[in-house]
Formats: C-alpha cells, structure tokens, sequence
C-alpha cells in the first residue's frame, strides 16, 4: 500500500486541521502566528463554529460556505479562506463573506430609558490564505 501525504491545501483537509473543535489549539495556534499580536493580547480560547453555511435572508440570495469559522472571546469573529486557484475574485468574496458575517452578527441590544433597542454587531476579521503562483 502505497502511502499518501494529505494537503492542507485542501479544503477538507484544511477545515479538519483547523476548523473543528478537536483542532482548535492548532486554529489558536495558527491564528497567533497569523496575526502575530503581543503576548498579552494573543488568542488563548475561541469557539469553533462547527455551522459555516450562511444564512439566506431572501429566497433568491447567494449564499456561500465558509471553510473556518471561529468566534473570539473579545466577540470578534474570525473566517479563514483557503484559496488554492486563483479565480479572480478575491476581493469581491473577502466582501461578501465579512458582510455575511456582520449582518449575521446583528443583535437587539437592551432597550434604553426611552424603551428603543438598539442594534449592534462585532467586529470580523478575514484571512486568505492563497497559493502562491
């Protein structure tokens, strides 16, 4: 039998690496090294969200599916792209998938003195990481 190494090039082999709650310290781990913060503010817990499809609003809207996808303690989330062909638009998804993650992350906040909710959302964060051409 023949022995294979496995690519973190691709997206199932990415996403079981990285994105699943039994990898999460190599996603904290990796995310340190990505983002090379101080020490006092590097990563120490996240939640991985094991849901990446997200959600439509309308019937006929594009939806898409995130390959990681993880949750900060700050309320930051975090969407990590691999990208293995370069297709050209980059830029147009990176978009796409934070404003997805924003519009998600809306929240009714408690209503004030004069009895008015008032909305919120956190902050989002996207990596690419793409093949080198």
């Amino acid at each position: 039998m023949a022995n294979y190494r496995l690519k973190p090039k691709n997206d199932f082999i990415f996403g079981r690496l990285f994105g699943e709650e039994e990898s999460k310290e190599s996603l904290i781990a990796l995310l340190n090294a990505i983002l090379r913060q101080e020490k006092q503010e590097q990563i120490v817990d996240l939640t991985v969200i094991e849901n990446k499809q997200l959600k439509k609003i309308m019937f006929d809207e594009k939806t898409g599916r995130l390959d990681i996808r993880a949750d900060l303690a700050s309320g930051e989330q975090i969407n990590i792209e691999m990208q293995v062909v370069n297709q050209y638009n980059m830029i147009k998804r990176t978009l796409f998938y934070l404003t997805k993650l924003f519009v998600d992350s809306i929240k009714v906040g408690e209503p004030g003195a004069d009895g008015v909710g008032s909305s919120y959302f956190e902050d989002g964060r996207e990596i690419g990481v793409a093949k080198q051409q």
